[in-house]
């Protein structure tokens, strides 16, 4: 294997740990849009479209199916698993948050195409990826870390090496993609990385945006090489809805009912939606009503728990399913007090 091949597969398969997602919070603050530390204890599955991929062509225009909610041990130290299935292959991240600094850092990841693997990496100590909260303009650098473990080279290979990088958050959009309309922040990352494969030294230099959604999962990621263009896939599944929660503040010793209102991209028909569906961070609805082309839905307070959140705001997550099957799900931020 020539020394661009081996290029090619470092830069893309060690890029791949920073598009990694997580359900954040969001709030308003000095500094506009803010996403605020990630509640990780989540389970949720996520369908992409591969609109390219320039190392796995066979790729392109297939799904990437998103699992996460799973955990696993290294070391005795439990990590959370991104595992990202794509056609014949996929992407293993194992990710720990340092509740103290508001970090997510990433500890190992592996890239395969059945039967090979391409990469198999061990990072020491674990890797910054992101470092809460977000607001446009947020910057942060990640100091250098040892990295080491297996790249493919016609066989597996030993490499060990250094890589240090930086982010920021470039933008705040609002983004069309299969799913339907996406707001989000945009996040810029860099890297460069040294490495020994076989005696020889390779530096790589890297980057790549990911349009991370309000909940915190990516609607659209893109990842370079020297400046080319990858690899990019788009969030397909669940439809994005429009979600609005009344009260917007909630007291976490109240009693009663919310009030959710949902709307549904186009062409989505909102009658078509299956009621008994119809879940708000694990609530099941007791009421439903169409009202001016939106669906009212009601829950009971008690049920989301309201009384075991933490901080002045909380992100709630409403999903649900057409009676076809077709999945959606929306998201809204309330204020909490008592």
């Amino acid at each position: 294997m020539n020394k661009g091949i081996i290029n090619l597969i470092l830069g893309i398969i060690i890029l791949t740990f920073a598009g990694f997602l997580f359900p954040a919070s969001s709030a308003i603050a000095v500094h506009g849009t803010v996403f605020e530390v990630p509640d990780m204890d989540v389970e949720r599955t996520y369908t992409y479209n591969t609109t390219l991929d320039v190392f796995v062509p066979g790729r392109d225009g297939k799904e990437a199916v998103l699992h996460w909610g799973e955990k696993a041990a290294i070391n005795g130290i439990e990590y959370y698993v991104f595992n990202l299935s794509k056609n014949g292959g996929g992407e293993l991240q194992y990710l720990g948050m340092d509740f103290q600094n508001k970090n997510i850092n990433l500890k190992k990841i592996k890239d395969y195409f059945t039967p090979i693997t391409f990469m198999d990496l061990t990072y020491d100590p674990a890797t910054l990826m992101i470092n809460y909260p977000l607001w446009v303009g947020k910057t942060w650098e990640r100091e250098p870390v040892n990295f080491s473990g297996t790249v493919w080279m016609g066989h597996p290979v030993n490499i060990d090496g250094t890589t240090r990088g930086s982010a920021k958050v470039i933008g705040e959009e609002d983004i069309i993609v299969p799913a339907g309309i996406a707001h989000a922040l945009v996040l810029e990352t860099t890297m460069n990385s040294i490495s020994m494969v076989n005696g020889t030294e390779m530096w790589m230099n890297n980057s790549q945006k990911i349009w991370l959604m309000e909940n915190g999962f990516f609607a659209r990621r893109q990842l370079y090489h020297s400046g080319r263009l990858e690899e990019e896939i788009e969030l397909k599944s669940p439809i994005i809805a429009v979600v609005d929660i009344k009260p917007e503040t909630l007291n976490t010793g109240s009693k009663g009912e919310i009030t959710v209102f949902i709307e549904l991209p186009k062409p989505y028909d909102i009658a078509r939606i299956d009621i008994n569906s119809i879940g708000c961070n694990g609530a099941g609805a007791i009421k439903s009503l169409l009202e001016n082309g939106k669906l009212k839905v009601k829950f009971k307070r008690d049920d989301l728990n309201i009384e075991k959140m933490t901080g002045d705001k909380a992100l709630l997550t409403l999903n649900g399913k057409l009676k076809d099957g077709t999945l959606f799900e929306g998201f809204d931020t309330v204020k909490i007090t008592g």
